[in-house]
């Protein structure tokens, strides 16, 4: 098996420049995964050097995403695309800033019929930032 580190997240989620909203997936266990990101001024989702909240909800699903698409890449599967289906109790204490690195974590709560309801949460230097449940439906 290779080390997650050596694996290029591009690889690993369907999304393409300028929106990969993860620079790489550190940990993937059966039923959670961890992945970080330095927000860049040149981040698509930055405004006024603040990651905008849609931003932080996308970070979650490519955690979602890169956490799936690992599993698809250990499986010798194709990568499959996920699209999100519902955020509920969406929490975000506050927009990070430019050279903030985020580390997300994403716990699977339940997979029932083609979709992966995850818990996931956004910190900075261990302090929460966000927090929210996806249904996300995987094709």
């Amino acid at each position: 098996m290779n080390k997650i580190t050596e694996i290029d997240v591009r690889n690993l989620i369907p999304q393409r420049e300028p929106i990969i909203m993860i620079d790489a997936l550190v940990q993937a266990l059966e039923k959670s995964g961890k992945t970080k990101l330095l927000v860049t001024k040149d981040n698509f989702f930055v405004e006024s050097d603040f990651l905008l909240e849609a931003g932080i909800i996308e970070n979650i699903a490519q955690s979602t995403a890169a956490f799936s698409g690992y599993q698809s890449y250990i499986e010798q599967k194709p990568i499959a695309r996920g699209f999100i289906g519902a955020v509920k109790n969406l929490k975000i204490v506050r927009c990070p800033k430019v050279d903030e690195l985020l580390e997300t974590n994403i716990s699977v709560v339940a997979e029932t019929m083609g979709a992966l309801i995850v818990q996931g949460e956004v910190f900075s230097d261990k302090t929460l930032v966000a927090s929210c449940r996806l249904n996300v439906f995987i094709d």
